[in-house]
């Protein structure tokens, strides 16, 4: 904030008088020549006495205009001269130019100040926002903040630029130390995205894909469970079970695509947030999906069978036995002892219903690859490595539409681009940085022969770049 205070004075009336008199005398010629003596002096004047009382009708007559104006008339003529800014006599006198209007600036009675290193008219120098007078009009002081190297109002600067939160609509308030603190999402970045850092714990709504949060007066339509969705994301919702069957047919081609075909495809079913949740505690996943998009918003349930050799009494008689083996329900994953095998059945894939469709379909691609797993027998692998996997599919299919993300629009567009970044940038060290080995891995030797040596060895590779 800059202050200022702009001059004007009696003193600097009677200064700026005798400079319009200067000028005046300049532009006629009348140099200041020596006097000279006295007697000499006389002699002169009762020479030219008769000739300027001859010459006084043709003065008056060349007067007789301007004699109703006085001399006060004359003197605002001089006056006017010097605002005009008369080049000769402006510049012989060194007088400032205005930085506003380019006139001489120093006239009688007339307010000036100096600013941003320069001189100006006190009415030039005006607010770059409402083009008003930044002096207020009046004498004294005045103060003005600097933008962008144009000078404003402080209440304009502020409208203007001060930031403003995209949630309430009021300026974001400073902090006691003069500072202006805001928050925005990690991906949503820019001017219209920033927000009061209260509204990330008063309980303002966010949608349940993006992570945005609800305007006020926005009122985004609420899901059943009591997720909100906002308009972006609403325009290509998944709602329900058969609307995602759809989809769920093209994330079961593009894994042929890549390599990967299903034996069968298990029923996909679209649920609601306390089901989904209830499973998983089932699984024992609740709470420990880390990643911030796939916090327990997919399961894929399957049944595994584990095959024992059991020992039976041979009908015969006597104490001979042989080993039958038994299948039982259940059992961990990991290496199994001899003669112990395993089957797994997926039964279905759950998904939390209400998010668009590219969330939807990354979804469906994560649960699919652990429904891939556990068709080829494995029951379980290390939860790095199979995360990692299932988030490296996940990846790959965000990535194959995002041609179609931008024939779908810029919205769509930017969709795609926040579901990848929040995959790259998970920081969980089972989903963040299991992606990131298998992307890694992915780029150095390619999709089948990470999935072969993970399944054969349940392990990772240590495959050298």
């Amino acid at each position: 904030m800059a202050s200022h205070t702009f001059a004007t004075s009696d003193d600097e009336e009677r200064r700026m008088l005798e400079l319009a008199l200067a000028v005046s005398a300049a532009e006629a010629g009348e140099g200041a020549a020596p006097k000279p003596p006295p007697q000499q002096q006389q002699q002169q004047q009762q020479q030219q006495q008769p000739q300027q009382q001859q010459q006084q009708p043709q003065q008056q007559q060349q007067q007789a205009p301007s004699s109703d104006g006085g001399r006060a008339g004359g003197l605002g003529g001089l006056l006017r001269a010097v605002r005009s800014g008369l080049s000769s006599g402006a510049d012989a006198l060194g007088l400032p130019r205005c930085a506003g209007c380019g006139g001489a600036v120093g006239g009688v009675g007339e307010a000036f100040l100096n600013a941003q290193g320069a001189t100006w008219h006190a009415g030039c120098f005006r607010c770059a926002g409402c083009s008003q007078p930044l002096t207020g009009g009046g004498g004294g002081g005045f103060q003005y903040t600097i933008h962008e190297g144009k000078p404003y109002h402080a209440a304009c600067g502020r409208e203007l630029f001060h930031p403003r939160c995209c949630v309430c609509r009021e300026l974001i308030p400073q902090s006691p130390d003069g500072r202006i603190q805001w928050q925005t999402h990690a991906f949503w970045r820019g001017d219209d995205t920033r927000f009061c850092p209260a509204h990330s714990a008063d309980g303002t709504p966010t949608c349940c894909a993006c992570q945005r949060l609800e305007p006020r007066g926005a009122e985004w339509p609420p899901l059943s469970d009591g997720r909100r969705v906002c308009l972006e994301c609403l325009g290509t919702i998944v709602a329900d079970t058969p609307d995602a069957q759809p989809l769920y047919r093209e994330v079961l081609e593009f894994f042929k695509a890549q390599g990967m075909p299903h034996p069968y495809a298990p029923p996909l079913l679209l649920v609601e947030s306390s089901v989904l949740e209830a499973h998983a505690s089932q699984e024992g996943r609740a709470g420990g999906a880390e990643g911030p998009v796939f916090h327990v918003r997919g399961l894929c349930v399957a049944t595994i069978y584990t095959t024992i050799p059991a020992v039976m009494r041979i009908a015969a008689g006597g104490l001979g036995v042989s080993s039958v083996a038994t299948a039982l329900a259940g059992g961990a994953g990991g290496a199994l002892p001899p003669g112990v095998s395993q089957r797994c059945q997926v039964q279905s894939l759950l998904v939390l219903y209400g998010l668009p469709r590219l969330l939807c379909g990354s979804i469906i691609a994560h649960e699919l690859t652990h429904a891939y797993i556990r068709m080829q027998n494995v029951a379980r692998l290390d939860p790095q490595l199979e995360e990692g996997l299932c988030q490296l599919m996940a990846y790959l299919w965000i990535e194959s539409q995002d041609h179609a993300a931008r024939r779908a629009g810029p919205e769509q567009e930017r969709l795609a681009s926040y579901l990848a970044h929040q995959v790259r940038s998970d920081p969980s060290p089972v989903y963040g940085d299991g992606f990131r080995r298998a992307l890694e891995l992915y780029q150095l030797r390619g999709l089948r022969p990470l999935l072969d040596h993970a399944l054969s060895a349940r392990a990772w590779p240590t495959w050298d770049a």
